[in-house]
């Protein structure tokens, strides 16, 4: 609606549902940095069931789909790994694993808000970057990459107050923090652009300096009895991770 044909309440309305929005994704920020998607899900998301999160691999369409496999998944994720990580860091006992295992520490920048006409509605985008830093990945040691993504959310009113309904995960760039040349191995001719931690293949040897450069890590199949929703490559989002989780099977958490 052009601003001239708004009456002045209606633009107050535009305004509190964009600073609402705003807030709530700036919340989400910071509960996924602490690890507490659940909790996330529990409080910030819409209760509708056409609820769905995705990312550039796959996504989840169901709400229940979205706790099991996303909030549920890097829970249990973090779990099944913090025996390991006690061994390594015994100062750490008794502390909430999952801000320990990854911290996932996104920024959000140039934000696009557009509010539907009749107030129910909000669809958001922002430029995110960020780092995620595990402190005891798949092969014992601490893991770090950069990452420049943008969120895409959709934002439904819900009993007054405003709500999460979806939310896309688009990945841009990224890599290592320890790459030497991040760019050449990402972007030289015939290797893929896409980072070595995504799970797609990529050439073990460099076209333009024809040495050897390490072969990717290749994923798990889905573990039997993996109830997770797969992305277009076959595999669930969990198996995918980069941490080479166990999807929150029975006897796992």
């Amino acid at each position: 609606m052009n601003k001239r044909d708004m009456t002045f309440e209606h633009m107050v309305d535009v305004a509190e549902a964009c600073q609402a929005c705003e807030n709530l994704q700036s919340v989400h920020a910071i509960l996924h940095a602490a690890g507490q998607t659940e909790e996330e899900i529990d409080t910030m998301w819409s209760r509708r069931e056409d609820c769905w999160w995705s990312h550039n691999f796959g996504g989840m369409n169901s709400r229940q789909a979205v706790i099991r496999g996303w909030a549920n998944g890097l829970a249990n994720n973090s779990k099944f790994w913090y025996s390991l990580l006690v061994k390594t860091y015994p100062e750490v006992e008794g502390m909430d694993p999952r801000p320990l295992m990854e911290c996932a520490v996104h920024m959000l920048a140039s934000s696009i808000i557009e509010v539907a006409e009749d107030g129910q509605s909000c669809r958001c985008s922002w430029y995110t970057p960020g780092v995620l830093f595990s402190t005891l990945n798949w092969d014992g040691k601490k893991d770090g990459i950069w990452i420049w993504e943008r969120y895409g959310n959709d934002f439904v009113k819900e009993d007054g107050e405003w709500k999460i309904l979806s939310q896309h995960v688009c990945n841009d760039n990224g890599g290592p923090f320890d790459a030497a040349n991040w760019a050449h191995n990402a972007r030289c001719p015939g290797r893929s652009p896409t980072p070595r931690w995504s799970g797609m293949s990529t050439p073990t040897v460099c076209p333009l300096r024809q040495e050897n450069t390490p072969s990717p890590i290749p994923f798990p199949k889905n573990p039997p009895g993996c109830t997770t929703e797969a992305g277009p490559d076959k595999r669930c989002f969990l198996c995918c991770m980069k941490m080479r989780a166990v999807c929150g099977l029975p006897g796992k958490g």
